[in-house]
């Protein structure tokens, strides 16, 4: 394990899939979306890299052919289990320490992916961070997004938050631990409803804009440039 990781790569998935359902499910969403849309070799961004989840399973995948894969994160701790985990592929990747918001690639990629990132920002950045992953991809290129999900009516706010919570304590959280993931709702991390991600990324000029996945309080979108 490299030095400074306060934990390894099978810790920190762990606790990942006691917080957000279907996380793996999301992960194999996205790279079967990718490759069919690529149909080729794939020049691929992964924006908020985190653990290097999505990279493990893009390197381990045989119908998949990776004529580059970058990934980014802002956490020197998340690139080091990363680069840990991704040990054996090392020669393939690259692992970069930039935001969403720090992106200056232009048109080097048709596949972009962000999984779980652009809730942490506010509404200025998460439009900047869409339009960096634009301008990223090649004309046809793709643009994959996972994130926190707010319902559509805010009424149904406190059933999905409590459908969420018991979620994890049937993966084993602690009341205490649970409790204390979901005040950060809107306070720490600030969900936008699957209408207003659809209208963002068309905003920012892709086409062919859908919801790909729903579950719990997150929804997956793609775009296409």
């Amino acid at each position: 394990m490299s030095a400074g990781c306060a934990f390894s790569p099978g810790e920190y998935e762990r606790n990942i899939l006691r917080t957000v359902p279907f996380y793996r499910n999301m992960l194999s969403l996205t790279v079967a979306l990718a490759k069919t849309s690529a149909n080729g070799a794939v020049r691929w961004l992964d924006v908020g890299c985190g653990s290097g989840a999505l990279g493990e399973i893009i390197l381990n995948d045989s119908a998949v052919t990776v004529e580059r894969l970058v990934m980014c994160d802002i956490s020197d701790e998340m690139l080091n289990i990363a680069r840990d985990r991704l040990e054996k592929t090392e020669e393939k990747t690259e692992l970069v320490k930039r935001s969403a918001l720090e992106l200056d690639y232009n048109s080097e990629f048709n596949v972009v992916t962000s999984v779980m990132v652009s809730h942490y920002f506010s509404a200025e950045e998460r439009k900047l961070a869409a339009e960096n992953c634009y301008t990223a991809l090649e004309a046809g290129g793709i643009f994959i997004v996972f994130e926190n999900n707010a319902p559509e009516n805010s009424e149904n706010e406190r059933l999905f938050l409590d459908m969420w919570k018991s979620f994890q304590l049937s993966r084993g959280k602690s009341e205490e631990a649970a409790n204390a993931h979901l005040k950060r709702y809107n306070r720490e991390y600030f969900p936008i409803t699957a209408k207003e991600h659809t209208a963002l990324l068309e905003s920012c000029g892709f086409r062919r804009v859908e919801t790909v996945w729903t579950s719990y309080m997150q929804a997956g979108f793609m775009g296409i440039k």
